[in-house]
C-alpha cells in the first residue's frame, strides 16, 4: 500500500468521525465536522497530487480515491438533509447523478473502452462542494444563506454532470467515426 492509496484509506476512515462529531449535541461540533471536512479535503489534494507526481497510480487507487470521494460527498449530503440544511430532493438530485454517471461510465467502457478523465468542471464543481460545506459548517448563517450555498454547490455538480454526458457522446461519436474509417 502507497502513501495515496494509504491517504484514500484515511479519509474513508474520517467518515464515520464526521458522522459521530456532525451529530454530538456540543455547540460546537459543527465547527469539529468542518474541519475534519477539511482534512479529508486536503488528503484528497495530496492523494491525487503525490500519486501523479511520484507515478504511485495504482488500480487499487482508481478505485479507492472514487470511493472515498463519493462516500464523503454523500455523506455530508445526507448529514445536511438530517440536520434539515438541504431539502431531500437534493441528496435525490446527488445520488442519481452518480448512479448516471457510474453505470454510464461503467457501460462507456465495457462497450467501447473508452474511459473519461477528470475535467476542470468536474474539479470545480468538487472545490465548490468543499468550499460551500466547510462555508456552512463553519459559519453561523441562517438557514436559508446554508441552502443557497449548498445549492450552488449542486447547481455546479449538475452542470459538470452534464457537460461529462456531452463528453461521453463526443467521445463515443468520435470513436464510431474513426472505426467506420
Amino acid at each position: 500500500m502507497n502513501i495515496p492509496n494509504s491517504l484514500s484509506v484515511f479519509r474513508l476512515m474520517l467518515i464515520p468521525t464526521f458522522v459521530i462529531v456532525f451529530f454530538m449535541p456540543q455547540s460546537n461540533s459543527y465547527l469539529i465536522a468542518g474541519f475534519i471536512f477539511l482534512l479529508s479535503g486536503i488528503t484528497d489534494f495530496l492523494d491525487g497530487y503525490i500519486a501523479r507526481k511520484f507515478g504511485l497510480i495504482t488500480d487499487l487507487g482508481k478505485v479507492l480515491d472514487p470511493l472515498a470521494d463519493k462516500l464523503t460527498q454523500f455523506t455530508v449530503f445526507y448529514c445536511l438533509w438530517m440536520k434539515n440544511i438541504i431539502p431531500l430532493w437534493a441528496v435525490c438530485i446527488y445520488i442519481v447523478k452518480e448512479v448516471v454517471m457510474l453505470v454510464g461510465g461503467t457501460s462507456i467502457y465495457n462497450k467501447n473502452k473508452i474511459v473519461v478523465a477528470s475535467k476542470w468542471y468536474g474539479k470545480v464543481a468538487t472545490a465548490l462542494f468543499y468550499a460551500g460545506v466547510m462555508v456552512v459548517l463553519l459559519f453561523d448563517l441562517s438557514a436559508d444563506i446554508k441552502r443557497y450555498i449548498i445549492f450552488g454547490a449542486l447547481a455546479a455538480t449538475v452542470f459538470a454532470f452534464l457537460m461529462y454526458i456531452i463528453t461521453y457522446f463526443k467521445l463515443i461519436t468520435t470513436k464510431n467515426k474513426s472505426q467506420k474509417t
